[in-house]
């Protein structure tokens, strides 16, 4: 969400002096989502629900995000996935707002297959971590 400031200064005897050009910022930025669709032929995934001029993607081979197979800050929307190998990894995204590099909350960590086709991926439409399982007792 951008903001807008001024400021202008007020001296003793009560009088406003001129106002400073209008700045902007970023506040806090609304958790982005992922496009949920699939990849063939295109390689680029897309973030939505947000603003922010860009983004942290992190892709990771496990769940806690401890094995972390790409990380980067990417200006736009969109990434490229050409060059993440074929496997199963988990992806999450965060907006990186302005100039000081303020990120925002990260989204719902979603299934991403990357698989042998040119340019073949699919996203889930949501993740659901597998319930845990009770030790059967005989």
């Amino acid at each position: 969400v951008p903001y807008f400031w001024r400021v202008a200064s007020v001296n003793a005897n009560g009088d406003i002096g001129p106002w400073s050009q209008t700045r902007s910022f970023l506040g806090a930025a609304e958790v982005p989502a992922l496009k949920t669709r699939r990849g063939d032929g295109n390689t680029s995934l897309e973030i939505d629900g947000s603003i922010a001029p860009s983004h942290q993607v992190q892709i990771a081979r496990d769940l806690r995000f401890s094995n972390i197979a790409f990380d980067r800050v990417i200006v736009g929307n969109k990434f490229d996935l050409s060059g993440i190998p074929v496997n199963s990894y988990y992806v999450r995204v965060r907006a990186v707002l302005g100039s000081d590099q303020a990120v925002g909350g990260w989204s719902e960590p979603r299934l991403l297959e990357v698989y042998p086709l040119r340019g073949g991926w699919w996203l889930s439409e949501t993740f659901q971590p597998p319930a845990a399982t009770a030790p059967v007792n005989k």
